[in-house]
């Protein structure tokens, strides 16, 4: 029996790559899949994203500056432009396009977190 996609197209794949991505990504972080839905910033949230390392450090710069209009008007004044989301958990591709994001503003994202207390941990090295 010969197998015809036409007939029978792959259903789902764009959750299936975001589930695989994600394992590849997180591993088996502890909480991470009650993080993924977080978008208030506390202390405890930004502990946890941190733990995960460069990328949880990019998340929570992204999702602090985006979480007031005054913030994103602070970095609009240092010369970036809008961040993107910090996470869309339906989106394979919606951490990469934050990074990506980070990195065209990479010098007025530095000197946002340098002046900004509750960012001094996430801050990114180069290495990062």
């Amino acid at each position: 029996m010969s197998f015809n996609p036409e007939s029978r197209p792959l259903r789902y794949m764009g959750h299936v790559l975001n589930l695989a991505i994600r394992t590849f990504r997180f591993g088996d972080v502890g909480g991470i899949n009650e993080l993924l839905d977080v978008v208030v910033v506390t202390d405890e949230t930004m502990d946890l994203w941190r733990k995960i390392g460069p990328s949880g450090k990019a998340h929570n710069i992204t999702v602090y500056i985006r979480s007031s209009v005054q913030q994103k008007q602070q970095l609009w004044r240092l010369g970036a432009e809008t961040l993107r989301e910090a996470g869309n958990a339906t989106r394979w591709n919606s951490g990469l396009s934050m990074i990506q994001s980070l990195f065209r503003n990479r010098e007025a994202v530095k000197f946002f977190c340098l002046n900004a207390p509750d960012l001094q941990a996430d801050i990114l090295s180069e290495s990062d």
